[in-house]
């Protein structure tokens, strides 16, 4: 290899080890729309233990608006008041959950159950009984999410594949071609 080549060689590492040591910079960039979980655990002010329950959506960008079209299903754990449930269409469905933990505004209802939680960390839940409603609510109501579908490759991943196809490209654009001379004699 050439002293050019070297040098050609050289600043292509050079920018693939750059792209590389700031790939987890670049990847919380921006968060692609994709499926997410997202699960609920609040401290319980009328039954005992905690509340939990457990969010599928589609499509949805952490921290955006929620509506009907982002909604997969729902699940609540059941506590001593009020006994588990789950669901996987919806009434009406509002509120934003970001990937962090913390308290979100969120309501979920499919008739005759309803859950929500607030910004300051409280939560509701109602369901059927024979003769009322009954419901579980307390403090302390956080969300937490993960991404639940494969992801876009990282940027290290990306870098490390065109950079592989570029060596790929050097190494036949090096060889030689020999071709076949043909001459014609004509008389």
């Amino acid at each position: 290899m050439g002293q050019h080549g070297m040098k050609h060689l050289v600043g292509v590492m050079a920018a693939i080890t750059a792209l590389t040591s700031s790939s987890s910079a670049m990847a919380t960039a921006a968060v692609p729309a994709a499926d997410y979980t997202f699960n609920f655990s609040g401290q319980c002010s009328d039954c005992v233990g905690t509340g939990a329950a457990t969010l599928n959506v589609t499509n949805y960008v952490p921290g955006a608006a929620l509506d009907n079209s982002n909604f997969v299903s729902f699940s609540y754990a059941g506590t001593d008041l009020l006994a588990a449930y789950s669901f996987n269409t919806v009434d009406f469905f509002s509120g934003n959950i970001d990937l962090a933990p913390g308290f979100y505004n969120v309501s979920i209802i499919h008739s005759p159950y309803q859950f929500l939680t607030n910004t300051e960390g409280d939560w509701s839940t109602t369901g059927p009984v024979p003769v009322d409603m009954v419901d579980d609510f307390g403090l302390a109501g956080t969300w937490s999410g993960a991404l639940t579908t494969a992801g876009v490759p990282e940027p290290a991943t990306w870098a490390m594949m065109l950079a592989g196809f570029g060596l790929i490209g050097a190494a036949m654009r090096r060889r030689k071609a020999y071709s076949a001379k043909v001459s014609y004699a004509f008389t």
